[in-house]
């Protein structure tokens, strides 16, 4: 289980040194990346939790996310919004979606059932969060960017890479975008 993993760098990385490392990194990169035209898309920790072989993990919750597109005001500062990340966080998906709508640059459209620590991964509309909810929320927000199906559950009999469970998540994406078209 994570929780009994070793360090996986030797020692205890603190939260407060990680935000260090976090904002010199973006005070950094940020000038760079409007130079070049190019997008920076925060990932939510996967797993959220607290720490992970030691390390701590400072995208895991609302507040870190909030602090974290405020270090450095930008428009090329966003967020890859993972919908079984922040759902496995727990209740709050559309309020994120809500707050972050114009910074939110692609999403990972995915669900799980269950919050951390006991979750599992699931077809699209049988996980934690309403996905008809969450594809309006994201229209009404803003959301231009694009969606990616990201991890699906397996199948019996498809391929190692999962093309019968990717095929599903794709079409029940594109249903759900006609749907929210037409509203």
């Amino acid at each position: 289980l994570a929780r009994s993993a070793p360090l996986s760098h030797g020692r205890v990385y603190s939260s407060e040194e990680m935000w260090l490392n976090f904002e010199y990194f973006l005070r950094a990169i940020v000038p760079v990346a409007e130079e070049a035209g190019v997008n920076l898309a925060l990932h939510t920790d996967d797993p959220p939790v607290p720490s992970l072989g030691g390390v701590a993990r400072i995208f895991k919750d609302f507040d870190g996310f909030k602090r974290a597109m405020h270090f450095v005001e930008s428009p090329v500062n966003g967020l890859d919004f993972c919908l079984g990340c922040w759902s496995e966080m727990g209740p709050g998906v559309l309020d994120a979606i809500r707050f972050f709508g114009p910074k939110i640059f692609y999403v990972h459209f995915r669900d799980v059932q269950g919050t951390v620590p006991k979750f599992r991964e699931s077809f699209i509309e049988e996980g934690n969060s309403d996905m008809v909810e969450v594809m309006l929320t994201l229209k009404r927000s803003g959301f231009t960017g694009f969606l990616i199906h990201d991890h699906v559950p397996h199948m019996v009999d498809d391929t190692p890479w999962g093309h019968r469970a990717r095929a599903y998540a794709l079409g029940y994406m594109k249903a759900l975008l006609n749907v929210v078209d037409k509203i």
